[in-house]
């Protein structure tokens, strides 16, 4: 790509990241931790932190079947969501997000660094609010 094509690209990237982006958080995966003694195995609690980047419901993408179902379950019924995040942090899979009340992981990622400058991340997520306990 020469010097123009390359800096038009990122003046359009750039545009689309101010333009998109919305504020959400994410936490990367916990750790566990074992105490021999016991045989306990517990997660560390997640370190929340605020992102302001592109994150929108998937829509016309290989998830877009999922995007937003209703499930029937056994004991109620429960939503799936897919969304799809555009960043140029480069975070591992399952890490958690949250946006507008709904708990969403990384489920798949895709390495786009070297051509667009950024990752895309498949975001999937279920609520059970609907289900009796």
């Amino acid at each position: 790509m020469d010097a123009k094509a390359k800096r038009l690209f990122t003046r359009a990237l750039n545009k689309f990241f101010r333009e998109a982006s919305v504020d959400f958080e994410y936490a990367l995966p916990g750790t566990k931790t074992e105490d021999p003694d016991w045989g306990d195995d517990t997660q560390s609690p997640l370190q929340w932190q605020k992102a302001h980047e592109p994150l929108t419901a998937a829509g016309n993408s290989i998830n877009a079947f999922v995007a937003n179902q209703i499930v029937q379950l056994p004991g109620g019924q429960a939503e799936t969501y897919a969304f799809e995040w555009i960043s140029r942090m480069d975070l591992p899979q399952k890490t958690a997000v949250r946006y507008r009340g709904q708990e969403l992981e990384i489920e798949r990622r895709s390495d786009n660094l070297e051509v667009v400058g950024a990752f895309l991340y498949f975001l999937k997520g279920r609520s059970d609010h609907h289900l009796s306990k």
